[in-house]
């Protein structure tokens, strides 16, 4: 018996063939199998672009019912490498091989407002956004959802969170990523 299926891809958005998938196969998980941020498409030292870049597609397969995400490259060298057909990346943490340093990147900041706050066994909800300069997921387990926005735009956005009869506003900064908690009160 097949349990889920596995995607990868690396070019433009494809989050309509998730849709796809789910619709077709609604039981099934979606694993996203290899990921990773290739510099033939990007530009190297632009690490806050690049993380930016990793978590947009995240939070767009998220909603489209992505359950389990891995990394292909945790750890490259300085280069972002080794690769056999010199297909160098970003990732997470790059090594310097001479100097003997690791250094995080952006990328793991970035990854870390989903690793950190939605937890195993959450439950994906629904969200609406008034503007698509402005990214958002949310889930759900027991009393307490986590949402993660991200703002690539240059400019800050105002974003309302909104929960039955309750609002907060918040401002999201120019190119920035940020996650909240709420818990929920359970009145019965």
């Amino acid at each position: 018996m097949v349990a889920g299926i596995a995607f990868h891809w690396y070019s433009g958005d494809h989050f309509e063939n998730l849709c796809m998938i789910r619709e077709q196969f609604p039981r099934k998980k979606l694993l996203l199998s290899e990921a990773c941020i290739e510099y033939s498409k990007c530009a190297p030292d632009d690490y806050l672009k690049n993380a930016q870049k990793y978590a947009h597609d995240i939070i767009g397969n998220m909603n489209e019912g992505m359950e389990t995400f891995l990394d292909w490259n945790l750890v490259l060298d300085e280069l972002g490498g080794p690769n056999h057909v010199k297909n160098y990346c970003d990732a997470p943490f790059l090594y310097d091989m001479k100097k003997k340093e690791l250094t995080e990147t952006n990328i793991l900041s970035y990854l870390w407002h989903f690793s950190h706050f939605i937890e195993s066994g959450a439950v994906w909800i629904g969200v609406s956004r008034y503007t698509d300069k402005l990214e958002v997921t949310a889930f759900q387990k027991d009393n307490r959802i986590v949402f993660v926005l991200l703002n690539r735009s240059g400019e800050d956005i105002p974003a309302y969170i909104r929960l039955g009869e309750r609002c907060a506003a918040i401002k999201v900064s120019a190119r920035s990523i940020g996650s909240g908690m709420i818990e929920v009160k359970n009145n019965g």
